[in-house]
């Protein structure tokens, strides 16, 4: 039975496929790399902002870690902001927002 076995297993041989995402997986590149937005906050709430830009409703998300200048500054309605980050799927990961007036 052991030899039987074992006689299957080298019989098969050991093949290793790769294949490349699908297409859909992949970002548009218009999205990849390093953005830029600027615009008015329109609702803020903990790690998440909306900023109105372009006369579009953007989903802002803050994360540990993102810079918030100047140092101190509480993101509220009304403010302009300069925002760089970066997508991820239909929102915007920021890295860094700068109020700019």
């Amino acid at each position: 039975m052991r030899n039987l076995l074992l006689a299957l297993i080298l019989a098969v041989p050991a093949t290793v496929t790769f294949a490349p995402a699908p297409a859909s997986a992949y970002a548009p590149a218009a999205y990849v790399g390093a953005h830029g937005l600027r615009g008015w906050i329109a609702s803020s709430r903990p790690y998440f902002i909306s900023v109105r830009a372009n006369g579009r409703w953007i989903p802002v998300d803050l994360h540990r870690g993102t810079v918030i200048a100047p140092l101190g500054l509480t993101l509220e309605r009304g403010m302009y902001v300069n925002v760089a980050g970066y997508w991820n799927g239909g929102n915007f990961v920021a890295n860094r927002v700068m109020l700019a007036r």
